[in-house]
C-alpha cells in the first residue's frame, strides 16, 4: 500500500513538473459576525486542517491568509520575512556567544523560548491562530461594525499572486495562483466598496485568476461573491451547516463551475435586481 501511493505521488509530482500552487485565503475576521450564529473556534479547526493538508499535497505548495477586518486587511500568514530574519540572527546570536567566551553567556532557557518563537512564526496554525486572536480584539467602528473590506483584501491577494509569479518566472518555474473567500455574509460592497470590487474582479480576470466563494450562512447569499466567481470561472457555494465545512473545503474543486447562479446589483442604488440585461463591453 505504501508502495503505490509513493509510486502515485511520484507520477503526480512528474506530471506537475515545475509547477506550483498558491492559495490565497482571504477569511471574514469580524468577531460580530462570528459571535452571532457561528461557532468560530469549530470552523478554525475545519479550517487550518484544510490549510494544513493543502501544504502537505506538494512539496512546493504556497499558502497566504489575508484577515478581512471592519478596520483593514492584513496578510496574517505567512509571516514578513523580516521577523523571520531577527529571530535567526537572535538564534545565531546565541549561539555564537557559546562558543566565545569572552562574550556573556546566554541561558539555555533564552535559547529554548528563541527557537520556539521561530517555529510559532513558521508554523502556519500557530501564526493564523494567534493573529486572529490579535485581530479580534481590535474594536469595531461605531458607524459601520459590519463593514467588509474585501476590496483592499483582494487587491493584497493580487499583489502577493504577482510577487509569486515574478519569482517563480525567474526561477523558470510557473505557478497556478487561485483565490478562496470565506464570508460570513458581512456588508460586502456596502459603503462605496462597489467600484473597488468589480475593478479587482475584473483584474483577477485579466490575469486569470479564479476565485471560489464560501458563504458561510443559513439565508443570506453573497451576490458580490457570486458574481466574483462567475465572472473568473471560480466556484461559489453557501453552507449553513458548519459541521461540513472541512469536506466542503476540500471538496470545493469538485463543483462545476456552470451550475453558479447570480443576482446582480444596481451600479448606482447598489440595490438588488430581479432582472438585468448583460452588455459585453470591452474594459
Amino acid at each position: 500500500m505504501a508502495d503505490t501511493l509513493l509510486t502515485r505521488n511520484r507520477e503526480e509530482d512528474s506530471k506537475r513538473g515545475d509547477s506550483a500552487e498558491v492559495l490565497i485565503l482571504i477569511l471574514d475576521a469580524n468577531p460580530l459576525s462570528w459571535s452571532e450564529s457561528l461557532n468560530i473556534k469549530h470552523s478554525m479547526e475545519q479550517i487550518l486542517v484544510f490549510l494544513n493538508s493543502f501544504l502537505l499535497l506538494h512539496h512546493s505548495n504556497r499558502l497566504a491568509v489575508i484577515a478581512n477586518h471592519p478596520t483593514k486587511a492584513e496578510i496574517i500568514y505567512p509571516s514578513p520575512p523580516s521577523l523571520i530574519d531577527n529571530q535567526n540572527a537572535a538564534i545565531k546570536a546565541m549561539s555564537k556567544s557559546k562558543r566565545d567566551e569572552t562574550s556573556v553567556k546566554v541561558p539555555k532557557a533564552d535559547k529554548k523560548r528563541a527557537r520556539e518563537v521561530l517555529s510559532l512564526l513558521r508554523n502556519p496554525t500557530s501564526r493564523i491562530s494567534s493573529k486572529l486572536k490579535e485581530i479580534s480584539r481590535i474594536p469595531l467602528p461605531r458607524a459601520t461594525p459590519r463593514r467588509s473590506r474585501l476590496s483592499g483584501s483582494m487587491s493584497i491577494a493580487l499583489c502577493y499572486i504577482r510577487r509569486c509569479v515574478a519569482e517563480a518566472a525567474s526561477k523558470g518555474r510557473t505557478v497556478e495562483p487561485r483565490i478562496l473567500v470565506i464570508d460570513t455574509a458581512g456588508c460586502v460592497g456596502g459603503g462605496g466598496e462597489y467600484v473597488p470590487i468589480m475593478n479587482a474582479i475584473f483584474s483577477a480576470r485579466k490575469m486569470g485568476i479564479q476565485i471560489d466563494s464560501l458563504c458561510l450562512s443559513k439565508s443570506k447569499d453573497q451576490h458580490f461573491l457570486q458574481q466574483a466567481s462567475d465572472i473568473t470561472g471560480g466556484i461559489y457555494q453557501k453552507l449553513g451547516d458548519i459541521s461540513s465545512l472541512l469536506q466542503t473545503l476540500v471538496a470545493l474543486n469538485a463543483i462545476d463551475p456552470n451550475s453558479i447562479e447570480f443576482q446582480p446589483n444596481s451600479l448606482s442604488t447598489h440595490k438588488q435586481l430581479s432582472k438585468s440585461l448583460s452588455i459585453i463591453v470591452s474594459l
